[in-house]
């Protein structure tokens, strides 16, 4: 990588978005259990009132005009907003640059909506957004679906509520074939770009029927809820227990504080243990386990979903249900050695990190810096720098290195990490290919049984992993042979960061 490609300009709109924006993209959905009491109630009660929707466990993306009416896609849920993405090569360079798997479903499924251009402008008005999920291939996460890639256009981020259901007719039913630039590989180690025709369909999200919403039954708990809120707080008997959990503590006397705070704490555990999450699993297994995905198989078939979205259309508040005991169990399934792999680091001093997670910590010791190359760190690092340009900041980091600029000083440090890095990944590839047949998950929970296999979506996922944890080392141990300074090397490991520093 050259160091001009280093610092090709980020894709960005010189607006910013606004904080609702954010919240809206980044915050995500409350779940249930963690809503007010009050509001758990009345989500409960009404539940036949509510629009219920089925939760997609896909990837994220937003849809939408610009101020000057023009289409774009971006990130949905990336706390950075503000990205406006005009072509599929725009989503390589956010997303980890020529060698990384991740852009391929999202490049594409740009593609499609690009073919639908005029369709989205007509329906849309500058500056209004819109969220969808996109399903790449069979199992995009952790809930297996038709094996059909699909955009489902499911929420209104910026805009009135109307045009989900509006962009939904325009392109209900539609489907389009793309000729798509993806990466691949077949063995973990190899990873060639090739151009694959990639079929997308368009859909929304599926709501649930309201007479199986009536048929949900909890009264019951719900009233030995109500009656519980409602009974005089111990102690504080001015105050209901509901009272003691929504006041502020300005309303109770100081030397009275710490005595309420205690009881808040006990009461909140309480309502959580005893009422809310026994609740939660009666809405389980009455309504969330018997369906199955609208684009997957019916429950009866073995067909399950990670859980559904509940909106009040008087508040517009939306929470969620999420089948956390089925859902997390696959999905750590699913990712178990991608985990053991390149799972996240949150620091330097952690303990037990993955195999990638060690080599970046290994970095921070060869150069010093033991947080820089942690990626939940680096930019605040960066920021404290100083300098408006990559380059600017680039020249204050070589500056500050506590070991010097001398690039000799780390080059053999870091050839050997690089080496030893390798080495472990090839061998933990080996053994991986070894197992992955012999891999198996058996899950019981509420009515649900399920038998789980390392399957051929999974297979390919795994794979690139491995493929692109084994590409970033490779282009390092390249730069390191024929880099004439140390700010080249730390330019072509920090480059995505460098790149979109604001």
């Amino acid at each position: 990588m050259r160091i001009d490609e280093v610092f090709a300009p980020t894709i960005r709109s010189k607006k910013s978005y606004s904080q609702a924006r954010e919240e809206l993209l980044g915050e995500g959905i409350t779940h249930i259990e963690d809503a007010e009491v009050k509001e758990f109630i009345n989500t409960v009660e009404n539940l036949s009132k509510m629009i219920v929707s089925e939760k997609l466990d896909g990837a994220n993306m937003v849809l939408g005009l610009d101020e000057n009416g023009k289409f774009y896609t971006g990130r949905g849920g990336h706390k950075g907003g503000g990205e406006r993405f005009r072509t599929p090569k725009d989503w390589i360079t956010a997303m980890g640059g020529p060698t990384a798997f991740a852009p391929n479903g999202f490049a594409s499924a740009h593609q499609a909506l690009n073919r639908f251009k005029k369709v989205i402008e007509d329906v849309l008005q500058p500056g209004e957004t819109i969220g969808a999920e996109i399903l790449f291939g069979t199992i995009p996460n952790a809930v297996a679906y038709d094996g059909k890639n699909y955009v489902a256009f499911f929420s209104v981020i910026q805009g009135p509520v109307e045009r989900l259901k509006e962009l939904d007719t325009a392109l209900k039913g539609k489907k389009t074939v793309v000729l798509s630039d993806l990466l691949t590989t077949g063995d973990g180690i190899t990873i060639k770009r090739q151009k694959q025709n990639v079929e997308w369909n368009f859909t929304s999200t599926q709501f649930i029927d309201g007479f199986d919403l009536k048929r949900v039954n909890v009264d019951e708990q719900l009233s030995k809820l109500k009656a519980f809120i409602n009974l005089p707080a111990k102690g504080f008997p001015e105050f209901t227990n509901c009272e003691v959990l929504t006041i502020p503590l300005t309303m109770v006397a100081k030397e009275k504080r710490t005595k309420f705070k205690s009881l808040r704490n006990e009461i909140e555990e309480k309502v959580q243990t005893k009422f809310k999450l026994p609740i939660k699993e009666e809405l389980l297994n009455q309504l969330v386990r018997k369906l199955g995905p609208k684009l997957g198989k019916k429950a009866d078939e073995g067909g399950w979903i990670e859980g559904v979205v509940i909106l009040d259309p008087v508040t517009k508040r939306q929470l969620k249900i999420v089948d956390k005991d089925i859902f997390t169990t696959i999905n750590n399934f699913n990712w178990e050695v991608r985990a053991a792999l390149a799972g996240k680091v949150a620091g330097a001093k952690q303990l037990n990190v993955s195999l990638m997670g060690k080599y970046l910590q290994g970095l921070g010791k060869i150069f010093g810096i033991p947080n820089l190359f942690i990626p939940a760190q680096t930019k605040r690092i960066l920021r404290k720098l100083g300098g408006k340009k990559p380059e600017d900041i680039l020249g204050r980091l070589v500056a500050s290195l506590p070991k010097g600029q001398d690039l000799s000083t780390y080059k053999s440090p870091l050839s050997r990490l690089v080496d030893q890095t390798v080495k472990k990944l090839d061998s933990m590839l080996k053994r991986y290919k070894k197992e992955r047949d012999k891999r198996v998950l058996n899950i019981s929970s509420g009515p649900i049984k399920k038998t789980i296999t390392f399957n051929e979506d999974i297979d390919k996922r795994t794979l690139q992993t491995f493929a692109e944890s084994r590409s970033g080392l490779i282009t390092l141990k390249e730069t390191i042979k024929r880099a004439k300074s140390t700010g080249e090397i730390l330019a072509v490991i920090l480059h995505n960061k460098l790149r979109t520093l604001k």
